[in-house]
């Protein structure tokens, strides 16, 4: 894995202003995961890349937050009233939109976003991955989705996938707006070109 150190060109991700990434509010056991959150956070910050996310104050959701506002980038967070009563909620942040529910979380972080990064993480972001996926699929969006294959937690994602697409339940449109790296800077860089060709 590649650390993002300078600041990519404009023109490197034209049309890209803003990010939606979900992971996981733990930080998990592999010290990878929340290196690669780091490097992801301070990668969009140092690009202007605003960063989209669920608001929470922990895991590899505090680690991608803290990242970006320490390279002086710009970070939304959006978390349900449910969690901030929890005392979860992020209060170093750009801003923070308050959301009664998990539906509506998740509609307003994609509104938010130019594409989305899914970063490792648990059901929650498995949630938020698969309704993005499923509202692309159906025409509600044309935003592409990345995950950033951290140490290959989502080999076994991706072998479903493709089993989905030879089985016939996944066209290759569908299965090609997936972009996969295990390199924050590239991932943001493939996900910009496509963001550009549609």
């Amino acid at each position: 894995m590649h650390s993002v150190t300078e600041k990519p060109s404009e023109s490197g991700y034209r049309g890209l202003t803003s990010v939606g990434v979900q992971c996981g509010s733990n930080s998990g056991r592999n010290p990878a995961f929340t290196l690669a959150a780091g490097i992801l956070g301070k990668g969009l910050a140092m690009a202007g890349i605003r960063v989209i996310y669920g608001g929470v104050r922990t895991g590899l959701m505090g680690s991608l937050a803290d990242s970006a506002l320490e390279s002086g980038g710009s970070v939304i967070g959006v978390l349900p009233e449910l969690l901030v009563e929890q005392g979860l909620a992020h209060e170093g942040l750009t801003e923070l939109r308050i959301v009664h529910s998990l539906a509506e979380r998740k509609s307003m972080m994609l509104a938010l976003s130019d594409a989305t990064i899914i970063l490792p993480g648990g059901v929650g972001t498995q949630d938020e991955f698969w309704e993005v996926l499923a509202a692309a699929q159906l025409g509600y969006h044309t935003k592409p989705c990345g995950i950033l294959n951290v140490a290959g937690y989502y080999d076994s994602l991706l072998r479903f996938m493709d089993g989905a697409l030879a089985e016939g339940f996944v066209s290759a449109n569908d299965r090609q707006n997936i972009l996969v790296s295990a390199d924050p800077a590239q991932l943001v860089m493939v996900l910009s070109q496509a963001l550009v060709s549609r």
